[in-house]
């Protein structure tokens, strides 16, 4: 909990290859695709992802890169199944391949 002005306010941090992304409660709408540098089909599935949240009516969603040799745990959960997308606030995970429409389940899903 930090305070943000006169407002209490719970934050999430998320650790990313890049360093930590905070996002507020109000702002779960964030997606991390399980990834390793110099994987094609973890570029394929970022391409199709952000085609996706390219659309209207997937305003709102962040999506950051998660690079699995980065974290030891990562790595031993993911180093057979990259790409991997992940739904922060409800930790729904999708599995490569996955179609555009399975991305947009995924992100309606309440």
């Amino acid at each position: 909990l930090v305070a943000v002005g006169r407002q209490i306010q719970r934050l999430t941090l998320v650790l990313n290859e890049g360093g930590f992304y905070i996002v507020s409660e109000s702002n779960q709408r964030l997606l991390i695709l399980f990834s390793r540098q110099q994987c094609s089909l973890c570029d394929q599935a970022e391409q199709l992802v952000r085609e996706v949240l390219s659309a209207a009516e997937m305003v709102g969603w962040q999506l950051h890169k998660a690079d699995i040799d980065t974290r030891s745990e990562w790595l031993s959960r993911y180093a057979t199944s990259i790409p991997v997308l992940r739904r922060e606030d409800t930790g729904a995970e999708l599995y490569w391949p996955f179609p555009p429409s399975r991305v947009r389940q995924l992100l309606e899903a309440r």
